[in-house]
């Protein structure tokens, strides 16, 4: 009954893209007009009520995304710069030069994390430019900030060796580590290869809305990920790991259903105290 339940929970959504990205923000400070950036024909767009306004004219911005607060919008341009636009001072600025691999901003913060092949980095994001950035942690295969903002669930890749591939190993990392490997837990790891679970990577991992739950894809090698990644879930204190089914390697197509549940309910908040 309890992985019926928790299947049941979740809903599986397909998402059709279409010719422009588009990412949303919940309205600030009494203005109740939903705002939204898209790029159309290669260049960054904002809209707020009827009104569009176009941001960059060089047609190589992609993927924007909001800070919480609205503040300010992050995206790509060119080979994967990190760049950011500010609202109050109306400026762009770089925060690194090839930092668009992976990226997320903090849930309650300006702070945007990002990934430098295998090292986890945050930079500190005002209205005149951003921060000098610093790293957090190395050997990171994928990462998702943690619901109160105080550090990040960090997956580390699975290695082959000659009795075969080793689990991939799941970390609570606080988000002022700077590499202090004491400061950092291990989670969880995952089961290592077998006939009915192979995955030697994650997908960023997604909360429940209770935060009890986390959800994600175990991936395997290359020539099978197509589609045979494993929808996992995971309970937040490291225990009730289950296997949902297989599935294409597309992470939009699995989502939690959304309540206003409080995250003083976060079970793994004190991890990183």
């Amino acid at each position: 009954m309890g992985k019926k339940w928790v299947v049941l929970s979740m809903v599986l959504v397909l998402l059709w893209c279409g010719a422009s990205e588009r990412a949303y923000a919940e309205p600030q400070g009494g203005d109740e007009r939903l705002k939204a950036a898209f790029i159309r024909e290669g260049n960054l767009w904002v809209k707020q009520g009827a009104v569009e306004r176009k941001l960059t004219t060089d047609g190589h911005a992609e993927r924007p995304k909001w800070s919480f607060d609205g503040a300010y919008i992050a995206y790509t341009e060119g080979r994967g710069e990190l760049r950011v636009y500010s609202f109050s001072s109306n400026r762009f600025f770089t925060v690194h030069p090839e930092g668009g691999q992976h990226y997320e901003w903090s849930p309650n913060q300006s702070t945007l994390a990002f990934q430098l092949d295998t090292v986890l980095n945050t930079a500190g994001v005002r209205p005149q430019g951003a921060e000098p950035f610093v790293n957090v942690s190395l050997g990171v295969g994928n990462y998702t900030w943690l619901p109160n903002g105080r550090g990040f669930l960090v997956s580390s890749d699975a290695k082959q060796q000659p009795t075969g591939w080793t689990g991939v190993t799941l970390f609570l990392v606080p988000a002022d580590a700077k590499g202090d490997q004491a400061r950092i837990r291990k989670l969880y790891t995952l089961p290592a290869q077998s006939d009915d679970f192979f995955a030697v990577h994650t997908s960023t991992f997604k909360w429940s809305a209770d935060g009890r739950w986390i959800a994600f894809l175990g991936m395997p090698t290359a020539s099978l990920s197509a589609d045979s990644n494993t929808l996992c879930l995971l309970r937040s204190d490291g225990s009730g790991f289950q296997q949902v089914d297989h599935m294409l390697r597309y992470e939009d197509w699995f989502q939690w259903l959304r309540s206003s549940v409080s995250w003083d309910t976060f079970r793994v908040k004190d991890a990183l105290r």
